[in-house]
C-alpha cells in the first residue's frame, strides 16, 4: 500500500472535526430521509478522515517520516527492515480509521 506524507494546515483539520460535530448535531435532531446515505454514516466518515489528518506520532510514525524526510520527495525509497516494520505498524493504524465502504475518488 502506498503511503504519501502531507502536510495539512490544523485550522483545515479542526473546520473538518467542527463540520462533523454541527452534522453529528443534525443527524440527532432530523429523522433519516429516504434514498440517501445516512447522515450518521456521513458524520462517521467525516469524524474518521478528522481523525486520520490529526493522528498522533508514535514511534513508529516519526522514524518512518524522517526516514522519507531524509529521502527527499518523489522517487521510490528502499526501507531497510527497521523502516519497514514501522510502515506496516503505521498502515495498519491508518488502515483501521479509514472509512470501510467509502472511497475518496
Amino acid at each position: 500500500m502506498p503511503l504519501r506524507l502531507v502536510d495539512v494546515d490544523p485550522v483545515d483539520v479542526a473546520t473538518l472535526s467542527a463540520a462533523a460535530a454541527a452534522l453529528g448535531a443534525i443527524a440527532l435532531r432530523e429523522p433519516e430521509g429516504g434514498g440517501v446515505p445516512a447522515k450518521g454514516d456521513l458524520v462517521a466518515v467525516a469524524a474518521r478522515i478528522s481523525g486520520l489528518l490529526d493522528l498522533a506520532d508514535t514511534a513508529e510514525s516519526i522514524v518512518l517520516r524522517e526516514y522519507l524526510a531524509a529521502a527527499g520527495p518523489g522517487g521510490d525509497v528502499v526501507l531497510t527492515s527497521a523502516v519497514e516494520e514501522a510502515y506496516r505498524i503505521t498502515a495498519a493504524r491508518i488502515d483501521t480509521m479509514w472509512p470501510r465502504g467509502h472511497s475518496l475518488t
